[in-house]
């Protein structure tokens, strides 16, 4: 599995050792360039695209819009997530 965040993926990668939770395939999380964050699916090719991360095994899950574009824009199967009914 890999995680894929607008975050940095050093915060990433400490908040889910905090938690004992082990990424096998890797974090990607926000590159330098700021026209790289999402909806831009930068992120998301660089999961797809590492060695071992076949696309046609992937999905997202997410909850903000801009996730959710990047997702389709790339044609990758989304989970969303909202908190309640005024974000769905």
């Amino acid at each position: 599995m890999s995680v894929v965040s607008d975050v940095s993926p050093h915060v990433v990668s400490a908040h889910l050792q905090n938690r004992a939770l082990a990424v096998r395939a890797g974090v990607h999380g926000r590159s330098e360039d700021p026209r790289l964050l999402m909806p831009n699916p930068d992120a998301l090719h660089r999961a797809l695209h590492q060695p071992g991360s076949p696309p046609r095994t992937a999905y997202s899950s997410a909850r903000p819009p801009a996730e959710l574009r990047a997702a389709r824009t790339i044609g990758l199967p989304l989970i969303g997530y909202a908190p309640n009914s005024l974000h769905r």
